[in-house]
């Protein structure tokens, strides 16, 4: 895949889960709705500067999503939050983190929230797991466990899901079981109560291209 149809594709659909949060916005008029961008080196940089955050960045902006930085008393507004700071976008904060897996993410995102709270998360992770000997049943349990661990955090954070971009190598069909998986758990915790919404990666692209 070419890293402008990657760019593209997760920005349209973050975007798209983004504006569904317009129903929490009526609080934003004196803070900014807190983003946290959570995952891997996709979150991260993935040899594009500043990833999908900053399409998805310019994005929001250009629909009227004013960001704090630039006019703090225009709402609805909007803040990237995390405690790495790269990217050619106005506001670079996220917590991507280039080669982890989900276990990594999940030991540590409880001490990223206390650290730099966010009302909405969006979690893509799985990816470095594929190339493991773990299962992708290993993998979806140990997403659940970030989801219960962000529960923990707080029961009113709302996390944007990915179904993960699939991969043009042998782990192609391990991907897919994983993202059926994902979807499972996601179907099971949202008539639970969970605040999820899944954004489905693997078919916003061609493969094998």
């Amino acid at each position: 895949m070419t890293n402008n149809k990657l760019r593209i594709a997760l920005s349209t659909l973050l975007i798209i889960g983004f504006l569904f949060f317009n129903c929490l916005l009526a609080f934003a008029q004196c803070e900014p709705v807190r983003i946290m961008p959570l995952g891997d080196s996709i979150t991260d940089e993935y040899n594009v500067d500043g990833s999908y955050r900053k399409d998805l960045y310019d994005l929001l902006e250009a629909a009227g999503y004013t960001p704090d930085i630039v006019d703090p008393t225009a709402i609805p507004r909007f803040d990237f939050v995390g405690s790495q700071n790269d990217g050619a976008l106005a506001d670079p904060d996220h917590e991507g983190h280039s080669g982890w897996d989900a276990d990594e993410i999940r030991d540590s995102i409880i001490g990223w929230l206390n650290a730099k709270p966010a009302e909405i998360v969006l979690l893509h992770i799985g990816t470095n797991d594929m190339s493991t000997s773990q299962t992708a049943a290993d993998v979806a349990v140990e997403i659940g466990q970030i989801l219960d661990n962000i529960d923990t955090y707080s029961p009113d954070v709302w996390v944007i899901l990915a179904r993960i971009i699939n991969r043009g190598d042998g782990d192609h069909s391990k991907t897919t079981d994983l993202n059926n998986l994902i979807q499972d758990l996601a179907d099971d915790r949202i008539g639970s109560g969970d605040k999820i919404i899944v954004v489905d990666m693997e078919n916003a692209l061609d493969y094998p291209g």
